[in-house]
């Protein structure tokens, strides 16, 4: 009753392989088990097989839990975790490509004016130099504020 139809089959042979070799375990631990209800809706749940003697009968403690909610929330957390992957691969293909970059042309920009002789043209230099500058670390700023 509690298998939905479309595992029943499968689920006798299962049934029949822990009747030869019982032992108290999780069933079907690593796959996604279905549970059935009275008006035949279907559930995600748990499912735990126990041995047990009973008056010389061998008899199987099935204890079936519904985790509809415990998956809501096992999807969520992942959804959430996944969210926060991206936005990592998101903020360092930024630092990389934008700051990254304009790092390494301040590098340049810098050894260029510590070689330039005519002083006005280092004076301007380094005012461009400051506005670059200033310009990155907006930048930085903007990726933070993200």
């Amino acid at each position: 009753m509690l298998v939905p139809e479309s595992f029943r089959v499968a689920h006798l042979a299962h049934r029949e392989r822990f009747r030869r070799s019982a032992h108290a375990r999780p069933m079907g631990a690593g796959l996604e088990l279905r549970g059935r209800r009275k008006d035949g809706a279907e559930f995600p749940a748990e499912i735990s097989l126990s041995p047990w003697g009973y008056q010389g009968r061998e008899c199987v403690i099935c204890m079936v839990r519904e985790i509809t909610e415990h998956k809501r929330i096992r999807d969520f957390s992942e959804g959430a975790l996944r969210s926060v992957e991206e936005e990592r691969q998101r903020i360092a293909r930024e630092l990389h490509d934008d700051t990254a970059q304009r790092l390494a042309t301040l590098m340049v920009s810098v050894r260029l004016l510590s070689l330039e002789k005519d002083e006005s043209k280092r004076a301007r230099g380094f005012v461009e130099l400051r506005e670059q500058i200033l310009e990155a670390a907006e930048g930085v700023k903007r990726i933070a504020r993200a």
